[in-house]
């Protein structure tokens, strides 16, 4: 069964989507939006120079633990010695496991910018808070205030179903393009790493990478 088909089963059973999943586009197509000269999305979250020589997509999940660990220690560090310089474009792009990293997604889609990464820097760093309860929307709320929701923005973003219909409808790209399976996941140039939380042996994909 396709990741998608395993989501939404599970979203049913959480409430979250109202609706099915209503995507146009045949598995085989390329997803709306998509160029295939970069391989990017037009709405691709990115840091970095546009222009820059290598490019880093992650696939996460904001309930992953792992992906918490990324963001908590090699991000920064990737920052510091390749975003920063315009040597490295980092995309974020979501995969979620889950009804609730699907939540939590949809909110991170209602900020623009840099306020976007602020607030999953914020679910990683508070993850258990969210992910370790019975009731995740109400411990969700409590950290999207503090990003600036109030009830009525904060419903309207968790049950928006065009966004839905979006990142859901990229899971199998991901599949299939990349071969994505867990989260982290972490392509360089197209290229699959094997250890994306093994800074060094990350460095070096890109180090190879910007001289070829």
């Amino acid at each position: 069964m396709r990741r998608r088909q395993v989501l939404m089963s599970g979203l049913a059973l959480a409430g979250l989507a109202g609706l099915p999943w209503q995507g146009a586009a045949a598995d085989d197509d390329l997803p709306p939006g998509l160029d295939p000269a970069t391989g990017l999305f037009a709405d691709d979250r990115r840091l970095g120079d546009p222009a820059a020589k290598v490019v880093l997509i992650e696939y996460a999940s904001l309930s992953c633990p792992h992906c918490a660990t990324f963001h908590a220690k090699i991000l920064p560090r990737l920052q510091a010695d390749w975003i920063d310089s315009g040597r490295l474009l980092y995309v974020y792009r979501h995969f979620p496991l889950n009804a609730p990293a699907l939540r939590a997604a949809l909110l991170a889609e209602c900020l623009k910018g840099e306020a976007f990464f602020r607030f999953i820097e914020q679910l990683y760093r508070e993850q258990p808070l969210w992910i370790e309860t019975d009731e995740v929307k109400a411990a969700l709320f409590v950290i999207a205030q503090q990003a600036g929701f109030d009830e009525a923005r904060f419903e309207a973003c968790a049950n928006d179903q065009a966004m839905i219909d979006r990142i859901v409808g990229r899971l199998d790209y991901a599949i299939d393009a990349y071969g994505v399976k867990a989260t982290p996941s972490v392509i360089v140039d197209g290229t699959p790493v094997a250890r994306p939380l093994d800074y060094e042996a990350l460095t070096r994909i890109i180090e190879a990478a910007q001289g070829a």
